[in-house]
């Protein structure tokens, strides 16, 4: 690991350390169960077990907002989480269409809550020059296979640590 960028959710916290050793009392303080273990043997070997979205969860925190706030502590930038969602980069077919439905797949998770009945709902009235846009950590395949039967167009993109679904009428 040698950018700020190559830190995603899949990244161990041990590479983290190792590309970026002066990084130890910033990690221990967005994830404070690092600095309570006593010893560097048993730091260094849950630091090799954990995933960025694992310690994410364990501090109850979005997964997104721990991978920005990692990037920002070894010298990067993410302005695209940011932004709106209807400027984030997506397929070209999504380009130019309205955004009538954004949506957080994490926050409603997090709430015990699933995207999938808000989709169904306004897949009802999608019109052609129209666009859903859902955000999540982890890209939600079962979603997009769901649209793409129905004949829906739907397209992952990556966006920096995160995923953005685009769902429409197919082009």
């Amino acid at each position: 690991m040698t950018a700020a960028q190559n830190i995603t959710p899949e990244t161990r916290l041990s590479e983290i350390l190792a590309a970026f050793p002066g990084l130890s009392a910033e990690l221990e303080r967005l994830v404070p169960m690092l600095g309570r273990l006593r010893t560097p043997a048993l730091r260094e070997a849950v630091a090799a077990a954990l995933t960025v979205a694992d310690a994410a969860r364990q501090v109850a925190r979005p997964v997104g907002e721990l991978v920005e706030s990692l990037r920002v502590a070894v010298g990067g930038s993410d302005p695209v989480m940011d932004r709106p969602a209807d400027a984030l980069a997506g397929p070209a077919w999504a380009q130019g269409r309205t955004p009538v439905l954004r949506l957080d797949a994490d926050e409603l998770l997090a709430a015990g809550a699933h995207p999938l009945p808000l989709v169904q709902q306004r897949l009802a009235t999608l019109g052609p020059q129209e666009v859903i846009l859902i955000t999540a950590s982890f890209v939600p395949e079962p979603l997009v296979q769901f649209c793409r039967v129905r004949g829906f167009a739907a397209e992952v993109t990556p966006q920096h640590g995160r995923y953005q679904l685009a769902i429409g009428v197919a082009p």
